[in-house]
């Protein structure tokens, strides 16, 4: 506070009474005839009060572009804050090119502007720009944290409330913050954290009961939450629970009308579950049971719908891969495609190991994974060049960049088992180039381990992108929900 003036030489009895001090040096008369002990005067010389106006204005412009809140004396200059922006990049750059997420808006209209819901988004979308600037930003993670704390408060109110605690307000919450720690999660190191947030996460789930199948919007953000936490337990290497392989058959025999094929998540499910056996030493047929699962994922695949298939065009120019490429419908049957590619490598990188420990024939696995490794180069032409000239240099949109973004784990993985060294160039050539042109600094990090040879698990590399956050989760919710 700034102030102004002479201060006050009174005795303390006198300034409590508002009353004129004689100043005697034998005593306060004040103070003798109301027969109270006079204390003494206060020395002048100690009591300087300076004008610090300069330095309060100071310290409030430090406080302003700490968190980017505009300079209340500047005028004639729009500011829109970060937060606002955040909101603005979340909605435009990724909620509304997910199914998921087509119902927050809406919801987010009808909720109070305090809740938990409000913090929940406002915390998410400055992490997914914290995320995609991929530069120091102190500020603007502080500014993420602190929402992200007033909408862990806030839930836990609504959840001590049996009013507002089976809400679907409240399920969107907790998928936000699963969301936001993700972001912000680039490790796979703490199963046991995970297993805190899965637990805790089925328990809403089935105190929510009927509520979960009621309503489409229901159906929707228990079958991404169902998907999100299988991913969860592929990061973190452990078995699915029991609760949560039930839970998702359910949604499976509600929503089978929808589409009449093996469902993703399960079949991803068995695959976790298989790799969480085998690292256990559990007692298992290795290869038929990895075999019999590639079997069902080609099935899968074979199901999906004809609009779905890819459309091969030939290039004029040759490619590690061939002179071709793969175009889809959209960017959501290439992720989905991927996705099933994904999981049969990784399922025939088991099937692989145990013919090296035990000695038998390979050579089915190494071509199945020759041959998918190829098939997710052929997918990402459509978006790293969308004309089909390859090696033209054209910066990337913003929609651009978010697509190429996500095709960054597949492309590792085909990198990264391939046996082909061209391949692999290609394919950190291929990262380079989405790092220049999308402004994705971490794709070039990605494009050095395969450069360097780096044995970077492929779990490590799909928590430090942020994927089991942003892909291939989101496209799953489509095989229920087309």
């Amino acid at each position: 506070m700034v102030n102004y003036g002479r201060p006050s030489k009174n005795c303390l009895h006198c300034r409590k009474r508002k009353l004129r001090c004689d100043l005697r040096k034998d005593g306060c008369g004040q103070c003798r005839r109301a027969k109270l002990t006079c204390i003494g005067y206060r020395d002048t010389t100690q009591l300087v009060i300076r004008d610090e106006t300069v330095s309060t204005r100071h310290k409030a412009l430090i406080f302003y572009q700490e968190r980017s809140v505009p300079d209340p004396s500047a005028q004639g200059e729009l500011y829109i804050s970060w937060d606002i922006r955040a909101r603005w990049i979340f909605f435009t750059q990724y909620a509304c090119f997910s199914k998921t997420y087509d119902q927050l808006a809406p919801m987010n209209t009808t909720e109070p502007c305090d809740g938990h819901l409000e913090a929940a988004v406002n915390a998410v979308s400055l992490a997914f720009t914290v995320d995609r600037l991929q530069q120091n930003t102190p500020s603007l993670s502080r500014q993420a944290a602190e929402q992200y704390t007033i909408a862990v408060h806030k839930l836990k109110r609504a959840l001590s409330s049996p009013k507002t605690a089976t809400t679907d307000a409240t399920l969107q919450t907790v998928i936000l913050l699963d969301l936001y720690e993700k972001i912000f999660t680039k490790d796979n190191q703490s199963p046991l954290s995970w297993m805190g947030h899965i637990n805790g996460a089925l328990a809403l789930v089935a105190k929510r009961g009927d509520k979960n199948l009621e309503t489409i919007v229901g159906r929707r953000m228990t079958t991404w939450l169902v998907i999100t936490l299988i991913i969860s337990c592929t990061v973190a290497n452990v078995r699915i629970p029991e609760a949560l392989m039930a839970l998702s058959k359910s949604l499976r025999a509600i929503t089978h009308v929808a589409l009449r094929t093996p469902p993703v998540a399960l079949l991803f499910a068995d695959s976790v579950n298989v790799a969480a056996d085998i690292k256990e030493g559990k007692e298992l047929n290795v290869l038929p049971a990895c075999r019999n699962l590639d079997r069902r994922l080609v099935e899968l695949e074979g199901a999906f719908p004809m609009d779905w298939a890819p459309t091969r065009i030939q290039l004029s120019e040759q490619t590690p891969y061939g002179a071709y490429y793969d175009l889809y419908p959209d960017h959501n049957a290439t992720q989905v495609h991927n996705s099933v590619r994904g999981c049969r490598i990784r399922v025939r990188c088991l099937a692989l190991r145990h013919c090296m420990q035990t000695g038998q024939n390979a050579e089915k696995e190494i071509a199945v994974i020759k041959a998918l490794s190829r098939d997710i180069c052929a997918s990402a032409i459509q978006f790293v060049w969308p004309d089909g000239i390859i090696n033209r240099r054209k910066h990337f949109t913003p929609l651009q960049s978010e697509q190429c973004y996500t095709l960054l784990c597949p492309l590792y993985l085909a990198g990264q088992v391939c046996s082909d060294p061209e391949l692999r160039a290609w394919i950190v050539d291929v990262m380079e180039y989405i790092s220049d042109a999308g402004s994705i600094k971490i794709a070039r990090e990605i494009a050095g381990y395969l450069k360097d040879g780096a044995t970077v698990q492929f779990n490590d590399v799909y928590a430090m992108l942020g994927g089991y956050a942003f892909c291939p989760a989101q496209y799953w919710v489509s095989t229920y929900f087309p």
